[in-house]
């Protein structure tokens, strides 16, 4: 599982569905490189 499919799962989650409350992962190299990170640039923290 590499951080391009991370990414296009996570895209297809915030164009389809309500904006999560949080998000958790497991801290694997692909949920913090700098390219699945950015997806969230632009959603204000409640």
């Amino acid at each position: 599982m590499g951080v391009n499919f991370c990414v296009e799962c996570l895209q297809d989650a915030l164009d389809n569905f309500d904006e999560p409350e949080f998000f958790n992962s497991d801290q694997g190299s692909q949920y913090t490189s700098e390219k699945f990170i950015s997806c969230f640039a632009g959603h204000d923290e409640k």
